[in-house]
C-alpha cells in the first residue's frame, strides 16, 4: 500500500485547523512515497537517506506500512491525539457494492461495475420517480433460462433472499463452498447432527441454582422460583491461563510508576498498594518489610518518617518504594506550628515520594488513632494536614481511606512455586431483550485487569458470568461468584499446561451505570439527599464550587459503623429513618463480603456521566436559540465535515432525544466548531442575552455569546481528556482544573438546568478515579455496553423460552471454538493435532487472508466501492488510464522504493472508495482494524520532505484509492493524498 501526494496550486486556507495545501508544484504532478510506520515497521520512510528527502506517497504491498489511521476533524485542536473508546465499536457500513479481496496477489472477487449504477443528477425537483421496474436483461440459456444461467445461481439467489443473508455471511459461505477440502458428501443431513459436534469442544461447565422471583415484576403465570445459570469465575481463570495467546499477554507483577503513558490498571494506585494484585513485601538488608508499615528514611542529611504505600518499579525497571510522608511539629506550616505540641505526635499528609531501598533506616511503630491502640508505639497520629483551595487545613485522622493492608490479610503463598495474582473487573447492568414488551435481564460480565488495554477493548475478551433472570435478585444470583472469589482470595493450586501455579487475586473494581453503581456500593440512589457514593454532599451542596470533598468523603470503615448502627435499630421504620440520614441502604451489599473498599472500588462511570451532561447541555443550548438560530445551526451541521466512519445522525434539533449516548458525545465533539461558524448574538433569544449579561455583569451581547462558546469548549476539552486512554501525571491536575472551569461556566449560563445536578457533582471525583485506575477509560463501560447489543441481536435466533440458557450455551460454544483456535491446552488430549490447522495455509481463510507482503502483520486487505467513470472524472482524473505525470511518478516510486527499474507495462488503474485492513502485533494478536475512505483526513507520521524533520506529523486528505497491477501481476494499493501544511498563526479554540 502506498501514499500518493497530489500537490495543488490552490491556495485555499483552512483556518479552522491552521493548515493549507502545499502549493510549490503544479496541480497535475503526483508523487509517491512510503509512509513511515506508526509502530514497528523497519522499512519506514523515516529511515530514508537524508540525501533524498522528498515527501512522496504511500507505496504498496511489498512495503505495506500504514499502521493506523486517526480521523482528524477539521478543527484538530480539540481532538488531536484523542482516543474515544466508545467510537471504536461501530456497526460496519453495509454499502459494499463491490469487493476486491487481495490474496496471493490475485483479485478474487469483483462484483458490481459502474454500468449497473443509475444516477440522475439533472433532477432539480421532486416530481416522483420509479424506483424499480422491469429492465432489459441478458437472456440465459439452459434449464433455468431466461432468468438464471444454472441451478446453482437460482438456489443461492432464492436462499439468500428468503433468509436475508448479509454481505459478510455470504462471503464466508462462498469461501467454504470453494475451499478445496470442502466435500458435499460430508455435509450432515440435518442441523441437529451438526450441533452434536459441539459436545466435543473444550466447553466450560454450565451450572445452575434456584433463585427467588419477585411476583410484583413478572406476569401472573410466572413461577416463584427459577433456575439461574452461570459460569464459575475459577473455570474462566483456568481456561484463560491455559490459552497461550491470552496468558502470554497478561501482566503479573508489582505496580509500575510512570510519569507518562499511564494506560493500564497496574499504573494506578489501587494495583500498586493492594496485596491482592501488587507486591506486598520486600527483603531489605535481610529484613522483611511489608506495605503499610512505618519507616524512618533518609533524604539528603535529614531523617524523615513515612509509611510504605507500595513496592513498585519505574520506567527503567528499577525497584522503588512509594512512601507517604508524615511531618513533625516543626515541619508544619507556620499557622499550625506550636511549641506546646506533643513531641511524639506526627501529622499525616497526602504527599507521596519515591525512594530507593538504600534510604531506609529502620522500621518504627506508629499508632493511627482511628485504629486500635497497640501495646507500644513510637509516635501517634490523630490529624491529617491537607490543602484545600490553596490553603492548608486539618481534618481528623478517621477521615481517610484505609490502606489495603489494613483490611486485607492474605494467606502466605507456598515457597518455590510461581504466584499469579488475578485482577477481576466485574460489570453489571440490565438490558431489555424485546422491543414490544419489557423483559429485562441483568448481565454479569468480568474482565481481567491483567490484560493490556488493547485486549480489554476487544469484545471477545468480555467473559460472561451469568444473567439475573427477569424478576430475580442480584444478591441471589451473585452468591456462587462470591464463593468462588472467597476461594481465590485465599489462593489455590491450579495446573496450567503441565506446571503447577499458585493462583490468587480478588475483586479489583465494580463498574455499572450511575444508579446501579450506588446499589452495588450500598448507597441510596443519586436522587436521594445523600445520594453520592463517594462523598456525603447533600442535594443543596452538589454543585458548590468550594465544597471540601476530602473532609466530607465517604470512608469504608465509617460506613461499616453506620451500617452496624442501622442493624441495631429495633424496628423497620427506625432503620429506614437512620439509613436515610446516612444516605445508605438498609444493609450492606453482598459484595462487601469480599476484600474491597466499597467507595473506592465502585467508581462512577465516566461514559454515562459525560453523555448525560452532554445531552442536557445540548437541550439547554437549543432552547436559547431563536428560530433563525436553529435553522442556521442545521445548515452548518449538515455541511460540517464529519468523519466518514461515523454513523448517520438524525436531526439533533428535532430527534436528539432518540440519540444513543455515543451519538450525543460525537455531537459534543464538534459542537464548539459548529458554534464558531454560525453563532452570533442575533441567533440567541434577546431575553436570554439580557439575562446572561445581568447575571454575569457583562457589557456587550458579544460577551454573552463568547461565554456560550467557552462553555462548550471547556466541555469538549474535558471530554477529550476523560476518554484519552493514555494519561500523564500532570493530566490528573488538568482534569481537576477543567472540571472546575466547566462547572463554573455552565452554572453561570444555565443555573436552573445544572444547579445540584448529580452528574455535574460526580465530575469532582474523576481525577481521584483516574489516579487509582491509571486512566478513566479503564473504568468506562462504553465498550461493555456493546456486549448487551450482541445478546439482544441473538434474541430472534432463539426459541424465546429460556433466553438465559440459550445465551450461555452460545457463549460457551464461541469460547470453546476460540480456545482451540488459540491453541489452548486441553487436558483431555495430550497431543492434539487440531492446532496444526493454524499453520495450514489451506484453512487460514477461517481467520485471516494471506497477502503478498514482507510485512506479515497486515492481513485481510479489502477494497470496496468501485468508482464509475463518471465518479473518476468528477474527482478530477482523466479516466482509468495513467496519464504521463502519474506514470512518471509511479515509475519513480517503483524504482526508488522497490528497486525495480523496469518500464511500467500496465497503464490501467482501478479507483475505489474504501480500503479495510487489519494490523497484527508481533505476537499475532490483533492490534487494530483500519478503515480508510476517500475524503478522510488522516495523519501520516515521519513522511520527510524538503527541509522538514523526519519525525514530524503531517496531515492529508485522501482523494483517491487506486489499485495498479505491477509487471509481476501483483496488486499494489495506493492512496492518493492532498497534503496540508501548517500555517503560522494561533488557532487555539479557547481564544475564540
Amino acid at each position: 500500500m502506498s501514499y500518493i501526494r497530489r500537490r495543488t496550486s490552490n491556495n485555499t486556507i483552512f483556518k479552522n485547523i491552521g493548515i493549507r495545501r502545499r502549493t510549490n508544484i503544479s496541480h497535475s504532478c503526483q508523487n509517491f512515497v512510503p509512509a513511515s510506520s506508526r509502530f514497528n515497521n523497519n522499512n519506514s520512510a523515516s529511515n530514508t537517506s537524508k540525501t533524498n528527502r522528498t515527501r512522496k506517497p504511500f507505496t504498496d504491498r511489498s512495503n505495506l506500512e500504514i499502521q493506523e489511521e486517526r480521523h482528524v476533524q477539521n478543527e484538530e485542536n480539540m481532538t488531536q491525539n484523542n482516543d474515544y473508546g466508545f467510537f471504536e465499536s461501530e456497526i460496519q457500513d453495509i454499502e459494499e457494492e463491490s469487493i476486491i479481496q487481495i490474496e496471493d496477489n490475485t483479485i478474487i472477487q469483483d462484483v458490481g461495475g459502474e454500468e449497473n449504477r443509475i444516477q440522475d443528477n439533472n433532477s432539480n425537483e421532486d416530481i416522483g420517480c420509479i424506483i424499480e421496474t422491469r429492465n432489459s436483461h441478458v437472456k440465459y440459456d439452459g434449464d433455468y433460462a431466461p432468468y438464471f444461467p444454472n441451478a446453482t445461481i437460482f438456489m443461492l439467489f432464492t436462499w439468500c433472499t428468503k433468509h436475508m443473508i448479509g454481505v459478510t455471511a455470504y462471503k464466508e459461505l462462498v469461501k467454504i463452498l470453494k475451499h478445496p477440502e470442502f466435500k458435499c458428501n460430508e455435509v450432515p443431513n440435518n442441523l441437529a447432527s451438526l450441533k452434536r459436534y459441539r459436545n466435543g469442544l473444550p466447553l466450560l461447565p454450565v451450572k445452575s441454582h434456584s433463585v427467588r422471583i419477585d411476583s410484583r415484576q413478572t406476569p401472573s403465570t410466572s413461577n416463584s422460583r427459577k433456575d439461574a445459570y452461570y459460569f464459575s469465575i475459577l473455570d474462566h481463570i483456568k481456561t484463560i491461563l491455559n490459552n497461550p495467546s491470552l496468558k502470554n499477554n497478561m501482566y503479573f507483577g508489582p505496580g509500575i510508576e510512570v510519569s507518562t503513558n499511564r494506560t493500564e490498571f497496574w499504573h494506578g494506585t489501587l494495583w500498586q498498594e493492594s496485596p491482592l494484585f501488587g507486591c506486598e513485601k520486600m527483603t531489605i538488608n535481610n529484613i522483611m518489610f511489608f506495605t503499610g508499615e512505618f519507616i524512618q528514611y533518609r533524604i539528603e542529611s535529614n531523617t524523615k518518617i513515612g509509611r510504605i504505600l507500595a513496592f513498585v518499579t519505574d520506567e527503567n525497571n528499577n525497584t522503588k518504594i512509594k512512601v507517604q510522608q508524615f511531618l513533625y511539629n516543626y515541619e508544619l506550616p507556620r499557622n499550625f506550628h506550636s511549641a506546646a505540641r506533643d513531641s511524639t505526635k506526627l501529622w499525616m499528609t497526602d504527599r507521596v515520594i519515591m525512594i530507593s531501598e538504600s534510604r531506609i533506616i529502620t522500621r518504627i511503630s506508629v499508632w493511627l488513632k482511628d485504629n486500635q491502640e497497640p501495646s507500644s508505639y513510637d509516635y501517634k497520629v490523630d490529624e491529617i494536614l491537607y490543602k484545600f483551595n490553596n490553603r492548608y487545613m486539618m481534618r481528623p485522622i478517621k477521615f481517610r481511606h484505609h490502606h489495603p493492608s489494613e483490611y486485607i490479610k492474605l494467606h502466605p503463598s507456598p515457597p518455590g512455586i510461581q504466584t499469579l495474582k488475578i485482577f477481576i473487573d466485574l460489570y453489571f447492568d440490565d438490558f431489555g431483550t424485546f422491543r414490544t414488551s419489557y423483559h429485562s435481564l441483568g448481565g454479569l460480565y468480568v474482565q481481567f485487569g491483567n490484560f493490556p488495554l488493547k485486549l480489554r477493548q476487544q469484545l471477545k475478551n468480555h467473559f460472561l458470568i451469568g444473567f439475573v433472570p427477569f424478576g430475580g435478585n442480584f444478591e441471589d444470583v451473585i452468591k456462587p461468584f462470591i464463593n468462588d472469589l472467597l476461594i481465590l482470595q485465599k489462593g489455590l493450586f491450579m495446573k496450567i499446561g503441565n506446571e503447577e501455579y499458585w493462583v490468587s487475586g480478588g475483586l479489583g473494581v465494580v463498574t455499572a451505570d450511575l444508579p446501579q453503581g450506588n446499589d452495588l456500593a450500598g448507597v441510596l440512589r443519586h436522587n436521594a439527599n445523600l445520594g453520592c457514593r463517594s462523598c456525603k454532599s447533600t442535594k443543596e451542596e452538589l454543585t458548590l464550587l468550594d465544597y471540601d470533598i476530602q473532609l466530607h468523603s465517604r470512608y469504608h470503615h465509617i460506613t461499616n459503623d453506620e451500617f452496624l448502627e442501622i442493624q441495631q435499630c429495633g424496628n423497620r421504620s427506625t432503620k429506614i429513618t437512620n439509613a436515610r440520614s446516612f444516605g445508605l441502604c438498609l444493609k450492606p451489599n453482598i459484595l462487601d463480603e469480599l476484600f474491597r473498599d466499597r467507595h473506592i472500588q465502585t467508581p462512577q462511570d465516566p461514559f454515562h456521566m459525560m453523555a448525560g451532561l452532554g445531552g442536557r447541555l445540548l437541550d439547554s443550548t437549543f432552547e436559547i436559540f431563536t428560530k433563525e438560530g436553529l435553522e442556521n445551526f442545521i445548515i452548518t451541521w449538515k455541511n460540517f465535515e464529519m468523519p466518514t466512519t461515523w454513523s448517520r445522525q438524525q436531526n439533533p434539533v428535532t430527534h436528539r432525544h432518540s440519540y444513543f449516548m455515543s451519538d450525543v458525545l460525537r455531537l459534543t465533539m464538534i459542537f464548539p466548531f459548529l458554534l464558531r461558524r454560525f453563532l452570533d448574538s442575533t441567533m440567541v433569544k434577546s431575553e436570554v442575552i439580557q439575562e446572561i449579561k445581568s447575571q454575569n455583569s457583562l457589557q456587550r451581547a458579544s460577551q454573552a455569546v463568547l461565554l456560550i462558546k467557552q462553555c462548550w469548549i471547556n466541555f469538549a476539552l474535558l471530554a477529550k481528556l476523560v476518554f484519552t486512554s493514555t494519561l500523564k501525571s500532570t493530566d490528573y491536575i488538568r482534569i481537576d482544573q477543567l472540571t472546575k472551569t466547566f462547572s463554573d461556566v455552565v452554572l453561570k449560563l444555565f443555573p436552573n438546568d445544572f444547579r445540584n445536578l448529580p452528574n455535574l457533582h460526580a465530575l469532582k471525583h474523576l481525577s481521584e478515579h483516574a489516579k487509582r485506575y491509571g486512566s478513566l477509560v479503564n473504568i468506562s463501560v462504553s465498550l461493555k455496553e456493546m456486549v448487551h447489543r450482541l445478546f439482544k441481536n441473538q434474541v430472534p435466533h432463539t426459541n424465546k423460552k429460556n433466553l438465559e440458557l440459550d445465551f450461555i450455551k452460545r457463549e460457551n460454544t464461541l469460547q470453546g471454538i476460540r480456545f482451540i483456535l488459540d491453541n489452548g491446552f486441553d487436558e483431555r488430549y495430550q497431543n492434539t493435532q487440531f492446532s496444526s490447522m493454524l499453520h495450514n495455509h489451506k484453512l487460514k481463510f477461517l481467520y485471516q487472508v494471506t497477502i503478498h507482503s514482507p510485512l506479515k502483520n497486515y492481513i485481510n486487505i479489502t477494497v470496496s466501492g468501485k468508482w464509475s467513470l463518471q465518479e473518476i472524472r468528477k474527482a478530477g482524473f482523466n479516466g482509468k488510464d495513467l496519464d504521463d505525470n502519474m506514470k512518471s511518478d509511479l515509475y519513480w516510486a517503483y524504482s526508488f522504493y522497490f528497486k525495480n527499474d523496469a518500464l511500467i507495462i500496465n497503464t490501467k488503474v482501478i479507483f475505489y472508495r474504501q480500503v479495510l485492513f487489519e494490523i497484527l502485533d508481533d505476537d499475532s494478536s490483533l492490534r487494530s482494524t483500519v478503515k480508510l475512505r476517500v475524503g478522510d483526513i488522516v495523519d501520516v507520521p515521519g513522511v520527510s520532505g524538503d527541509n522538514d524533520d523526519d519525525n514530524e506529523e503531517w496531515f492529508a486528505k485522501i482523494i483517491a484509492i487506486i489499485i495498479h497491477k505491477d509487471n509481476n501481476n501483483n496488486n499494489c494499493i495506493f492512496l492518493m493524498f492532498d497534503w496540508f501544511e501548517y500555517l503560522n498563526f494561533d488557532t487555539n479554540l479557547q481564544k475564540t
